[in-house]
């Protein structure tokens, strides 16, 4: 009975030591890069608009699921965000999140602009420089965000403003694809509750990424008009019969060629413009007996490059004592075209 009575002790004890290593406040969300966009661009829409901040954001989950957060969760989203903007030098395609209780300043007045209008410029650095003390200020113990912060560039910034910069920040470098040296924001008033939800603004999940269709140029080649229709080598024995004297090479495009560029092995033989049709006159007795390979390059309008590989076998009589050409005392003109 004791030694039951230890263990009953035992777990209660551990479940304590887990409760308080994992807070039940909070909780591991997922967002898209392309949602928090979203989030800064709202919060400096509005900001210009209103001269303050929005109540609360309604915003889609990676899991499909809608989330409600305060600004003090905007708060923690942004200065994440560009905290592995300034490490990785993108912004996340996701951003996995401890959404704390976070608590706001309480208001004072003497930190608020004096009246509505009012505008000032913040550095890009200033925002990138302090953006990670922010954050462990908001994940700190009691999870509360900064009221204000001096810089040492000498001004002030409140956490409403501070939320605004960052929101602006985000939104003009994806806008112009790279950070701003400055970013002029509204001095915005402070909200009374950092923890309303009521009335938020709704932002409509990101249309999914466009599938870019490429069309694929494709090829047609032909040997003294026997049509090499298989991508890759062709086996000897299958239709392809050997090759003595002059090879005709019969090249076709279609879909977005811009060039052709015929190889023999690793040699070029010729560059085409377009899709052709182009024509080009192979000797094969300059060539040795036994397997050759020609490579066929489609170059498409964006510079992009396609490559089909053929076989196939010259027997000019150097290796196997067989010489049709001379046999029947055919001319062949040494001269590729």
């Amino acid at each position: 009975m004791v030694q039951v009575m230890r263990i009953a002790v035992l777990l209660l004890l551990i479940i304590g030591l887990l409760s308080a290593a994992t807070p039940a406040s909070a909780q591991e969300l997922s967002f898209r890069g392309s949602v928090i966009i979203q989030l800064a661009r709202t919060i400096a829409a509005e900001a210009r608009r209103t001269n303050q901040l929005p109540p609360a954001y309604q915003m889609p989950m990676e899991n499909g699921h809608n989330m409600v957060i305060t600004n003090a969760n905007a708060f923690e989203l942004l200065s994440r965000a560009i905290v592995v903007w300034k490490d990785t030098k993108a912004l996340p395609q996701a951003l996995a999140v401890q959404i704390h209780d976070l608590a706001g300043p309480a208001f004072d007045p003497q930190y608020e602009p004096k009246r509505d209008g009012l505008t000032f410029a913040v550095h890009y650095a200033d925002i990138g420089l302090y953006a990670p003390f922010w954050l462990a200020k908001a994940e700190a113990p009691g999870h509360k965000l900064i009221s204000a912060w001096n810089f040492e560039s000498g001004y002030r910034l409140t956490a409403a403003q501070l939320l605004v910069a960052m929101a602006a920040l985000i939104d003009e470098a994806t806008k112009k694809n790279e950070f701003q040296p400055a970013v002029v924001i509204p001095l915005v008033r402070s909200p009374k509750s950092w923890l309303e939800t009521g009335k938020p603004i709704v932002l409509a999940a990101p249309p999914p990424p466009k599938v870019e269709v490429v069309i694929m140029p494709s090829l047609t080649v032909s040997l003294n008009g026997i049509e090499l229709a298989d991508r890759g080598p062709i086996v000897l024995g299958k239709g392809l019969p050997p090759f003595c004297g002059l090879i005709r090479i019969d090249v076709t495009g279609t879909g977005p060629v811009s060039k052709v560029r015929l190889m023999l092995k690793n040699a070029e033989l010729k560059t085409f413009d377009g899709a052709g049709p182009h024509t080009y006159l192979l000797n094969s007795l300059t060539l040795d007996d036994g397997v050759q390979t020609i490579s066929v390059i489609a170059v498409d309008d964006r510079e992009k490059t396609y490559a089909y590989i053929y076989s196939f076998t010259v027997m000019n009589g150097r290796a196997s004592g067989f010489t049709p050409a001379e046999r029947e005392e055919r001319p062949v003109d040494a001269a590729p075209a």
